[in-house]
């Protein structure tokens, strides 16, 4: 059985940030997302793919697709 949550720590800023497992929808998940980014703030989510020391979040959209923004991170759990 897989984890359904990732907690990772943004590099930059030092921020923690709460990541499930799988895409928000279908129309991101057929652009390459591969998990969900939770916003804690606001309970919003965004796309992202998540690799080992490196997050793509998706931050806009243009054109029906994805803009990527890479975050450095580090998985804490």
């Amino acid at each position: 059985m897989s984890k359904s949550h990732t907690l990772v720590e943004e590099k930059e800023f030092r921020k923690f940030h709460t990541v499930a497992d799988n895409a928000p929808c279908e129309w991101s998940k057929s652009l390459g997302a591969t998990h969900t980014l939770l916003i804690d703030w606001d309970g919003s989510t965004r796309p992202a793919r998540l690799l080992k020391t490196v997050m793509y979040v998706g931050v806009d959209e243009v054109n029906n697709d994805i803009v990527w923004q890479k975050w450095q991170i580090r998985q804490v759990r």
